[in-house]
């Protein structure tokens, strides 16, 4: 190869001309565009060659790019050409079908891409807030790709291609995979179909859908992590200028969605406005405050009624935080690896503390439940390796899972409601342990009475403060 056969033109890419003819091939890409078109020619020396080809992983570090554009010419991209690299890339082709040698182009982490063939002037467009559609009828489009850095985004229900209004009917696969500033994305009633489209983003994305429930023909793995809601109405959402979103459920109701904050303390308000009208806050949406890291200090109000699945998953630095005595429910991880919480009062009324609630927390020392709390979600207490827990009821009632404490943490029933929320704040003389786990000996206690159940197994052993082990 001669140096006159090398050319790196002004977005980037890497060519070397074939030997023998005049055309050339795609090596490599060092730019840093979003969006970016290979030329259909190339002049290499004094030769206009054709860009024709693309070599394998020739895209491999692709840094910021999200899309691409394949010319009329392209007639070979070697297999894996768009593999390897991180996030994921569209391509679009001038081209009718797929070129030889790109066996994998549609998805999968051989090749971390998808592809859209036949795309020419008149049936591609891309709006002001970065969304890129694709003409799939003559009156409607798919989007594409979103390609934007807007947090808020809402997809228009109409949109133009070539001078002609065309309904959103489909979002497509890997539209927002990779889309870093996105918190929220508004999906019109038109939308008829979504693909494998919300998944592979690195922080949670709240999804309102105008739709009144998830439609039957939208794909299986349209949205595997993100919280979606349905049936919202222009109007529903609510900002309020710092960070958290809120959504109007019913009349006098309101769900606090998602906070994006990165305050250390957060005082939740007991209502807000949406629509010209004061609401109440009564929910804390699933993952509303997951992996905010900086989060120190958190108030709800008296008006919250649940606190939804992974509500404070990863708020590692959450050391201040007391539910609410009108709480009923505490969702499925809903305060999982919450790291630096120090302890935790169930308020009476709670009825029901789901999966893991509360597990991970490596600095939970203390929880108090209520004989209210009639079902707890298998290992809600799991990973607390300190923790101490005081129950009002005398044993664990049938809702709570059987392994709700899997690692056996000390346990005192029977503790009455008046002496519940300082129980544990000086330790017991005597504990119970439930299951299986009560043959661990914990330490510093030996063993005072077993507890079997009609079949002969053992359901729950207490302890005594062993006074040799302990120096009491």
């Amino acid at each position: 190869v001669c140096s006159s056969d090398l050319i790196q033109d002004k977005n980037g890419i890497l060519y070397v001309k074939f030997a023998y003819e005049n055309k050339a091939t795609v090596t490599g890409y060092i730019g840093n565009a979003i969006t970016l078109v290979i030329p259909r020619t190339i002049n290499l020396g004094e030769v206009q060659c054709e860009v024709a080809a693309i070599d394998p992983r020739a895209f491999a570090r692709r840094g910021t790019l999200k899309s691409i554009f394949l010319p009329q010419g392209m007639k070979t991209a070697i297999d894996g050409a768009f593999g390897g690299g991180a996030g994921f890339l569209t391509v679009y082709g001038e081209i009718e079908s797929q070129p030889e040698g790109l066996r994998r182009t549609a998805g999968g982490s051989a090749s971390n891409a998808f592809a859209y063939w036949g795309v020419k002037g008149g049936k591609f467009a891309q709006d002001k807030n970065g969304i890129q559609y694709v003409k799939i009828t003559d009156d409607s489009v798919m989007v594409a790709r979103y390609v934007g850095k807007a947090a808020s985004l809402s997809i228009p229900a109409e949109t133009a291609i070539g001078g002609v209004s065309c309904s959103v009917d489909e979002i497509g696969d890997g539209a927002f995979f990779d889309s870093k500033s996105l918190t929220s994305v508004t999906i019109p009633q038109s939308v008829k179909f979504v693909g494998r489209a919300f998944n592979n983003n690195p922080q949670v994305m709240v999804i309102y859908c105008e739709t009144r429930k998830e439609p039957e023909n939208w794909s299986r793995n349209w949205n595997s992590e993100h919280p979606a809601y349905w049936n919202v109405k222009s109007g529903d959402i609510a900002h309020d200028g710092s960070g958290t979103y809120y959504l109007k459920v019913q009349n006098s109701k309101a769900t606090l969605t998602r906070c994006t904050s990165a305050a250390a303390s957060i005082e939740i308000p007991s209502e807000i406005t949406i629509n010209g009208g004061k609401i109440k806050v009564t929910d804390i949406g699933e993952g509303a405050f997951l992996g905010r890291s900086s989060l120190v200090n958190v108030v709800i109000p008296d008006t919250v009624r649940t606190i939804g699945n992974r509500a404070f998953w990863g708020c590692a630095a959450l050391t201040g935080i007391e539910i609410p005595r009108r709480v009923t429910a505490i969702g499925d991880y809903a305060f999982y690896s919450c790291s630096s919480l120090p302890e935790v009062e169930i308020p009476n009324g709670a009825s029901e503390i789901g999966k893991l609630a509360f597990a991970a927390c490596a600095s939970l020392r203390r929880a108090s439940i209520p004989s209210s709390v009639r079902s707890i979600g298998e290992q809600a207490f799991a990973g607390c390796g300190s923790l101490s827990i005081y129950c009002e009821a005398r044993s664990a009632p049938n809702g709570w899972s059987s392994n709700w404490n899997p690692d056996a943490r000390p346990t005192v029933w029977n503790v009455s409601r008046r002496n519940l929320s300082s129980a544990g704040r000086e330790e017991p003389d005597t504990i119970e342990t439930a299951g299986s786990s009560s043959e661990y000996i914990p330490l510093g206690w030996e063993s005072l009475m077993k507890r079997n159940d009609a079949y002969g197994r053992l359901r729950y052993r207490s302890w005594r403060r062993n006074p040799i082990s302990t120096g009491r």
